[in-house]
């Protein structure tokens, strides 16, 4: 999921929430979730949702969250 440094979600239930990459391959969200990558496309949370990236600036996970990435400013 080296998808973005930073996610905000923009679905109804995770609207304003925010998962921000703690390391090369973890991510931690606002609400406590852990999500690591599996692979380049996948992340796994620790309550066990599937986070896919869909597209330029986009994940959805299995449980019918959205969430729109922001690109790192310190990256090219």
């Amino acid at each position: 999921m080296s998808f973005f440094k930073r996610l905000i979600g923009v679905s109804d239930d995770h609207c304003g929430e925010v998962v921000t990459r703690a390391s090369d391959h973890t991510w931690v969200s606002t609400s406590g979730e852990v999500i690591n990558q599996v692979s380049d496309r996948v992340g796994l949370s620790s309550s066990g949702t599937v986070y896919t990236r869909t597209g330029v600036g986009n994940v959805v996970g299995s449980d019918g969250s959205l969430f729109t990435g922001f690109a790192d400013p310190d990256e090219p």
